[in-house]
């Protein structure tokens, strides 16, 4: 259970790593009258991209435990952990993609912006289902499940709820606030979410092989 919170932790944290989402969260929340109802749409599409990857992670984690230690896991295993290695390089050459704000979009403009821009973010996507899988995969009680799941969600959404969170306990003093926590984000993030990438591939590749060519 503690190795799966600490899975959990790693992946998580590296799925809040969305400096974008990030960015319009504080551009909208500085945005003056009506912020409120578009800051809520542009978390309601956050929570909509989350909702289908958890349907996924779960979908694949339950079959995943019910063909516990198979060559057919082990396959998963390693595309996955490959899928990982892939994702480490790219994040480590990558460069960090922008988005401009339109002025006067409406609430329902806002879900579907947000939608677009988390089902497209795919390292968090990766992230955040992987974080699933391994949930569901465990076996362990639903309640357990449940708890885990919830910390993995909240971490994928903190780009949003983090700038909203602070925006309500400090509504004049946020932006200053957070501001630095976004240029840290966009400086150093790639790096993060490169590094966990690579230690959870070669981890996933490492399990997937155990299965296939056991020692001993």
């Amino acid at each position: 259970m503690f190795d799966l919170l600490l899975k959990v932790i790693a992946l998580g944290i590296a799925s809040a790593m969305s400096p974008v989402i990030f960015g319009v969260a504080l551009s909208i929340l500085a945005s003056g009258k009506g912020r409120m109802g578009r800051i809520t749409a542009y978390l309601a599409g956050g929570i909509l991209s989350a909702a289908i990857v958890l349907l996924a992670g779960a979908l694949i984690g339950n079959h995943a435990f019910s063909f516990k230690g198979s060559r057919e896991v082990a396959y998963l295993d390693l595309f996955i952990g490959l899928v990982f290695i892939i994702f480490a390089s790219m994040q480590f050459l990558g460069k960090e993609r922008g988005f401009k704000a339109g002025k006067g979009a409406g609430p329902g403009k806002w879900l579907a912006i947000s939608f677009i821009l988390n089902i497209t973010n795919l390292d968090a996507e990766v992230l955040y289902f992987t974080a699933a899988k391994e949930v569901f995969q465990s076996g362990i009680p639903p309640a357990s499940q449940s708890l885990l799941v919830l910390l993995g969600t909240l971490f994928f959404l903190s780009p949003t709820l983090l700038p909203l969170a602070a925006f309500i306990a400090m509504p004049e003093r946020f932006g200053q606030l957070l501001k630095p926590v976004g240029a840290a984000m966009a400086k150093y993030g790639k790096y993060i979410v490169s590094l966990i990438f690579a230690g959870f591939g070669a981890y996933l590749f490492w399990r997937g092989l155990a299965i296939l060519v056991p020692i001993g």
